[in-house]
């Protein structure tokens, strides 16, 4: 009789705390957290001299463009025992195309947006102990140094002491997904074997930031780097003054052309004659926040013969809306900036000068070439969540063809209205 009370009273508490579980799971659920957009993406692109988009289906034209709409939908549950899940997915397709293929490339011509696509973008599980750090697996969004978009794979972060902040992580597909591109889908970073890394981050006085870094890809490449940021107040203005040195250190595999693996659909064929590289970057930032004001000014230099390597892959941190020579081989960067932020008003303006080591087209030999860039960005911020931005940019390369057309000088209009939730 007493095992069957014994008995009765384990089921009975079983069921109770199966309940309590069940109650806690539907709680989390319920309580979770929803956010995601709706927004119309458009570009227009006015070539240089002597330049034409073309198709495979017989149009030219010196201009180009497209209009985007697109939406996302992403729903993360409230943490239970501090363990949470999310899962999202973003859509997008054209309604318009100054050229058949503008937007996608489709006849061979593509100038923004890689794919027509519905993305499961987000789908991951996380574990997180406030004030100790989290571990996170699946698909998410990471703003690393030198990967920047959605990956496939495992990011952990500790803050055992204060001040001291470590990240580690396992990326093995990767995708970019934003307004004006996203990826046809997730691929192979390197292989199945991925990319690894730790990214350690300590403030000393509330002033230096120490952050260094190292990124592993097996038969691929090694990144190991530093970044220093001094932040100053005194009074009414603010200094910001940053220092970055990054060593790509190629796999001799890609430099012969013998690399196995798949970079984001490239072949060891195509990635075949990358050298080492490096990237160095010098950036003052001057702000004076009480009237949202802020100006600025910054030296980027690449190794001479691999330039940045292969720093660049996976999306970077590069100021330029389209600095398109950055990472050459022998590029040199000097940039300028100003900013502006009023209530619902923000502004800029940048200017940039690239030089940078390419085979002329017109001698056959290598030579320095030059590109002047000047990006104009405009938000406003309405009522509702709702946000317009808009951004010009002027690029003009003096790189020519054997016809004396510049292929890398042109005028783009970017522009973008979102409802966001």
């Amino acid at each position: 009789m007493k095992r069957l009370l014994v008995f009765t009273a384990l089921c009975s508490a079983w069921v109770f705390a199966a309940d309590e579980e069940s109650s806690a799971l539907e709680k989390a659920f319920k309580e979770g957290s929803a956010s995601g957009h709706i927004g119309l993406y458009g570009q227009y692109k006015k070539l240089g001299k002597n330049v034409l988009n073309t198709n495979t289906k017989g149009q030219t034209s010196n201009k180009s463009g497209y209009l985007a709409p697109s939406a996302s939908f992403v729903y993360s549950t409230a943490p239970l025992h501090g363990i949470s899940f999310a899962a999202g997915a973003w859509a997008t397709d054209s309604i318009y195309e100054k050229l058949d293929g503008d937007y996608n490339g489709s006849y061979g011509n593509a100038e923004g947006i890689v794919e027509s696509n519905v993305m499961l973008h987000v789908m991951r599980a996380k574990v997180e102990h406030e004030g100790l750090g989290f571990v996170s697996y699946g698909r998410q969004e990471v703003d690393l140094e030198w990967a920047v978009g959605y990956i496939q794979g495992l990011v952990a972060n500790v803050t055992p002491i204060a001040n001291l902040s470590i990240t580690a992580f396992w990326a093995q597909k990767y995708a970019q997904v934003g307004f004006d591109e996203i990826s046809s889908q997730f691929l192979n970073m390197n292989d199945n074997k991925g990319i690894q890394g730790l990214d350690i981050s300590y403030i000393i006085a509330d002033i230096l930031t120490i952050n260094p870094y190292y990124y592993y890809a097996d038969s691929l490449l090694q990144i190991p780097g530093i970044k220093l940021t001094a932040d100053v107040s005194a009074g009414i203005v603010q200094s910001s003054t940053m220092l970055h040195y990054a060593k790509s250190i190629v796999d001799k595999s890609v430099t012969n052309g013998t690399y196995q693996g798949s970079v984001l659909g490239l072949t060891g064929a195509d990635l075949a004659g990358q050298e080492d590289g490096q990237w160095i970057q010098i950036e003052e930032t001057i702000a004076f926040p009480a009237i949202g004001f802020h100006i600025g000014a910054g030296y980027i230099k690449t190794d001479k013969d691999g330039g940045g390597g292969l720093l660049g892959t996976f999306d970077d941190h590069q100021p330029l809306e389209e600095g398109n020579h950055t990472f050459d081989p022998n590029a040199s960067q000097v940039y300028v900036f100003v900013g502006y932020e009023l209530g619902i008003f923000n502004a800029g303006v940048m200017y940039g000068n690239t030089s940078y080591d390419a085979t002329s087209a017109i001698t056959g030999a290598i030579e320095g070439f030059k590109e002047n860039e000047i990006d104009v960005s405009l938000g406003v911020t309405l009522p509702y969540n709702l946000g317009i931005e808009l951004l010009y940019a002027y690029v003009d390369d003096d790189f020519k063809e054997l016809d004396g057309a510049k292929p890398g000088s042109y005028n783009l209009l970017k522009g973008l209205v979102s409802w966001r939730f």
